[in-house]
Order: C-alpha cells, then structure tokens, then sequence
C-alpha cells in the first residue's frame, strides 16, 4: 500500500503524486501527462518514524533525462533515486483537487501522520533554495516569492474544516482529518 501525502489525479495516466510507502517507508514520485506516459522513482532513503521530516519534490520537464527532470530532496538533501519508468516531459491538466494527505487513487490510502506547511511552486526551485528555506516559513524575502502557487500554513485555518492558502485563493476544506493547532511545530 501507498499513503498519499500530496497529489492530483483523475486516473492513472493523469496524476501527480508524492507518495510514502511501498517499499519500508520511501518516498514515492509519480508523474503522468495525461495520455500515454506515467513515470515514477523512489528514493533510496526510508524516512525515520515519529520524526519531522522536511520532503521536497522538484519536476522539471525541460530538463534532459530522469535524474534532471525530477528530484526528491529529504531535509535538504538531494535523494538518490531508483527510477522505475521514463518522467514524462509535459504533466496533465487535471480539473480534480490537490489533496494533501488523502488518497488520490484507490491504489493509495489515507496518510497515517501528520503535515505542516505545504507549498506549491510554479517553477523548479534550486537545491540551494530548498536546502536554505527547508525549515523556514516562506516570506517575500525568498528569492522565488512571485512563483509561490499556494501555500498552506497549516497554523491558522479560515474555520476548524477549512485550510487557508497563504500565498492566494486556492483554500482547502479539511475532510477525513483534524487539524490540530501546535505552534511547536
């Protein structure tokens, strides 16, 4: 089985996916372009139990080969990866919603865990900027501020069912979950 802890999809070519799972606790990246191709890796590291963890996934479809165009970062560190299938060059528009900690397929289950500070970028950010704001709630100090695409604080939600997105509009409603505030964090 596969815990989803963020993802997109509507079926198996039209998906993109973080999973944790599988394989002794790895982390899983898929990605389909809509009509013919689904590629997808796993890291070599198996993430620590009862530990924060700060993961990172970068995909780039203009850059040449697998170990280019997608890359799993744990704790600001780049992950060896074991790719199982070629990464496509384009994603799929998907109409249905991001989920963060929910299964996005029936192939993946609900997370068993908990999540703080999701963001979505409209571009590949460097290892350098992961590695130097991985543990760091963003700001309009970060260099690739204007590319923030959502932003999910997890500190302060609009009502206990909604999540706020702190960089726009994309707000999210919390569904088969709790939220619990912590400011320890």
């Amino acid at each position: 089985n596969f815990a989803s802890i963020l993802g997109k999809t509507d079926n198996t070519t039209s998906q993109s996916q973080l999973l944790l799972g599988g394989i002794q606790g790895r982390i899983i990246g898929l990605v389909g372009n809509g009509s013919n191709a689904q590629g997808w890796t796993q890291s070599t590291t198996v993430l620590p139990l009862n530990t924060w963890t700060h993961i990172a996934v970068v995909y780039n479809g203009t850059a040449t080969g697998n170990a280019n165009r997608l890359r799993i970062y744990v704790n600001g560190t780049n992950q060896p990866l074991l790719f199982q299938s070629a990464i496509p060059t384009t994603t799929a528009n998907v109409a249905n919603p991001f989920k963060i900690c929910r299964a996005a397929t029936s192939s993946s289950v609900n997370i068993d865990g908990a999540v703080d500070e999701v963001r979505v970028w409209t571009k590949a950010l460097s290892a350098a900027t992961i590695n130097n704001w991985n543990n760091i709630p963003v700001t309009s100090a970060h260099p690739d501020y204007t590319d923030l695409a959502a932003y999910y604080m997890m500190d302060d939600p609009l009502t206990p069912l909604s999540l706020a997105d702190s960089a726009g509009s994309a707000n999210g409603t919390i569904t088969d979950a709790t939220y619990i505030p912590n400011t320890n964090l």
